[in-house]
């Protein structure tokens, strides 16, 4: 004889199953007002993706009429193969320290993940940002981590943090890259101004108060997001530690400047670069901030025009090698040492 409190789940489960076939089976009219809100969330995702993917065409195609009025210098060119090897192992340098920098924000709260494991997710995931949509890197990073054994709340809220930080370290020495060159005192200290703004701005948008309402913001023009804060120590930790990854990264484009035998300016090369990275990044829908990266690249470099887009775009080529080089040995690492 069994006692109630056995039988009852049973008799439970039961009577939800079939209420749950019979509301399957009834055609239940679909709520006006939910629809009515649902199709306007489209709408907005929609216009918002529209307005980018325009940005990032007129730039691709200011790039690409900036390339064609270079195209004989670029023909011209003495190409130096040494000084372009050297770009490929400075710019892998460069998103090297972002990766390691990821995963040491993911340790805080996973500390099992390892470095090759962890390598090989970034540069896997970064391959994502070729993609149209821009996203992709953020769910490729996400989702390998996650399936690596990582929370995917703490893979998520990671790549979360590492984006924005990153990115405000690109600012950040954008901004005192252009201070270094100022002419004047009053220049310098408005850019060294804007870099500290930077940083204030940065590790104020991931403390929990702000991202809390950063998130219900969101959620009222449609777009459901899990937005990740953190403590302002840390915050400040991810800045310094990716600073020196725009230093690789921009040196990295300088060096295809000296590639092609142009006279560069590397601080000021430095600046146009992270700046130039930071606007494709914002510029969603474009796959790697097509056309807006080497737009904006253009106008901020200090020569003439079509050097300007001969090397941007000749950069662009190299750190998609640099992209493929770092996932295909990251990859190869990780399976060779977990076969051992």
């Amino acid at each position: 004889m069994h006692r109630p409190l056995e039988i009852a789940p049973m008799r439970l489960w039961q009577a939800t199953s079939r209420c749950r076939l019979y509301r399957g089976s009834v055609n239940t009219p679909p709520d006006p007002f939910l629809q009515q809100g649902s199709d306007r969330k489209r709408h907005q995702t929609s216009w918002v993706g529209l307005a980018g993917i325009a940005i990032g065409l007129v730039g691709l195609g200011f790039a690409l009429y900036a390339l064609a009025k270079g195209w004989d210098e670029l023909a011209n060119a003495d190409l130096a193969p040494r000084t372009l090897a050297v770009a490929v192992f400075v710019g892998i340098a460069g998103m090297t320290t972002i990766g390691l920098n990821w995963i040491r924000i993911m340790r805080r709260e996973s500390r099992s993940v390892r470095l090759r494991n962890g390598m090989r997710w970034y540069f896997v995931g970064q391959l994502g940002k070729y993609i149209p949509g821009g996203v992709w890197a953020i769910l490729g990073r996400g989702e390998l981590a996650a399936k690596g054994g990582v929370g995917r709340a703490i893979a998520y809220a990671s790549v979360g943090v590492s984006l924005v930080t990153t990115y405000a370290a690109a600012a950040v020495v954008g901004a005192l890259m252009l201070a270094v060159s100022a002419s004047s005192l009053g220049s310098r200290i408005a850019w060294i101004a804007l870099s500290a703004a930077t940083v204030v701005g940065a590790v104020f948008s991931l403390t929990e108060p702000v991202v809390r309402g950063i998130s219900r913001l969101v959620s009222r023009f449609g777009f459901g997001a899990n937005v990740p804060s953190t403590t302002p120590r840390e915050s400040l930790m991810a800045i310094a530690m990716t600073v020196p990854a725009w230093l690789f990264i921009g040196t990295a484009t300088a060096q295809v400047g000296a590639a092609l035998g142009f006279s560069v300016n590397v601080g000021q090369v430095i600046a146009a670069t992270s700046y130039s990275w930071l606007a494709g990044f914002l510029v969603v829908p474009m796959p790697g901030g097509l056309g807006v990266r080497e737009a904006v690249f253009i106008a901020l470099y200090s020569g003439a025009t079509d050097e300007a887009a001969v090397i941007a775009v000749i950069a662009r080529i190299l750190f998609v090698l640099v992209d493929v080089t770092g996932a295909a040995t990251f990859t190869a690492v990780a399976r060779l040492v977990g076969r051992r």
